[in-house]
């Protein structure tokens, strides 16, 4: 039987298949939901914990396994993967295919909430399932050279250019080393001056201010 004939006798049900598929596509453009990032499912959790000031190896010890600890029990967990850098620290969890991821958050977040008093102070603490619109799209490392200059090139020249690009929503670096200054006190003259240390502090953290001198008009 050739397809012209066979078109012509099944003509009826071609075009009923022909009109569902339409009236399905014209359904599924107003109900389905739409936006930049797709929300795809994953059954991965990451915990992002970042605002120490302690060198990796530190971090390791004071942040990443506390937490590696403090999770290693809840219900589907399959493995845990972290990455640790100077002040921060990322913890990748993979849940078995089928968990109830939502179930599986609240878990994590209640762990973590019960664990941060005995973390150092100053530390956030993030817990977000994976997806398209809260984690990175692309990452990519520099490598090579003094960690101080590396995050300053990073920071202030690539960041503002990827920034620019169409369609980026967001540019963030992590790693590196941040220039600060150390300040050591003399015991001595901070018992003399009658001086604490959190006065000393304070009056740094006071003065360490970027003000306008002013305003110059240039042709």
């Amino acid at each position: 039987m050739s397809v012209t004939a066979t078109v012509q006798r099944y003509q009826a049900s071609i075009l009923l298949g022909i009109t569902m598929l339409v009236a399905g596509g014209v359904y599924s453009l107003f109900t389905l939901p739409a936006g930049a990032y797709p929300e795809a499912v994953f059954p991965r959790i990451a915990v992002v914990a970042r605002g120490a000031t302690f060198e990796p190896r530190d971090m390791v010890v004071a942040v990443t396994r506390p937490l590696e600890e403090a999770l290693i029990g809840v219900i589907d967990l399959r493995r845990i993967r972290s990455r640790t850098i100077r002040g921060g620290a990322e913890l990748n969890l993979v849940f078995r295919p089928g968990a109830d991821m939502q179930y599986a958050l609240q878990q994590v977040q209640g762990r973590v909430a019960a664990l941060q008093p005995s973390l150092p102070a100053g530390l956030e603490i993030i817990a977000e399932r994976l997806t398209p619109s809260v984690f990175p799209m692309m990452q990519y490392q520099l490598t090579g050279g003094d960690p101080t200059l590396l995050r300053d090139l990073a920071q202030y020249t690539i960041r503002p250019r990827l920034a620019r690009l169409p369609d980026v929503g967001n540019v963030e670096v992590q790693g590196g080393l941040v220039r600060e200054v150390s300040v050591v006190l003399d015991p001595a003259r901070l018992v003399a001056s009658g001086l604490s240390v959190k006065e000393v502090a304070d009056a740094v953290r006071d003065a360490n201010a970027v003000t306008a001198s002013g305003q110059v008009d240039r042709e």
